[in-house]
Formats: structure tokens, sequence, C-alpha cells
């Protein structure tokens, strides 16, 4: 992202939080009544020059966005839970 520090993500309050080199990854996405499941999975690494320990085959990024009924979203990362608000 240019600049890193004012782009469409970060002016929407995103937060990085897994950034690979020389990493080619595919996406998986779960749909149900109230989540999207996305996940990013490592596909190939480019020998010595990738710049993640994980190896292919194994989740680099993944969160959950849960909608409850009043329409306010919670974008949760592996082992956060929702708000019990979240849930009606």
């Amino acid at each position: 992202l240019s600049p890193a520090d004012d782009n469409v993500w970060t002016r929407n309050g995103a937060t990085q939080v897994a950034r690979e080199a020389h990493t080619s990854t595919f996406q998986g996405i779960t749909v149900s009544q109230d989540t999207i499941r996305y996940e990013a999975v490592i596909g190939a690494k480019w020998d010595d020059r990738s710049t993640t320990d994980k190896e292919v085959g194994e989740t680099l990024d993944a969160f959950t966005i849960t909608k409850n009924d009043d329409g306010v979203k919670y974008v949760t990362e592996d082992g956060v839970a929702v708000p019990p608000a979240a849930r009606r």
C-alpha cells in the first residue's frame, strides 16, 4: 500500500496483520447466515526469498466478519470471541 500510513485501509481504521514477500496465497471464503470467513492459505514460496516461516498449505491470515440483527458488524481474528451482543 502506498503510502503505508495514509491509504484506503488506514483511513478506514484497518490494521495490517500479515505481510509477506515472495509468497503466493489463495483465498478461501465461507459464507453462512450471519458470518463471512476469509482465509489466506500459502500456495507457493519462492525458494529462500520467501519472508514467511509458514509452509505451503498453512494459513497465513484469517478473519471472520459477523453481522448481528441490528446490522452491526464485528471483525475478529481466530481465537477472539465475538461480543455477546453480536449473537442475537
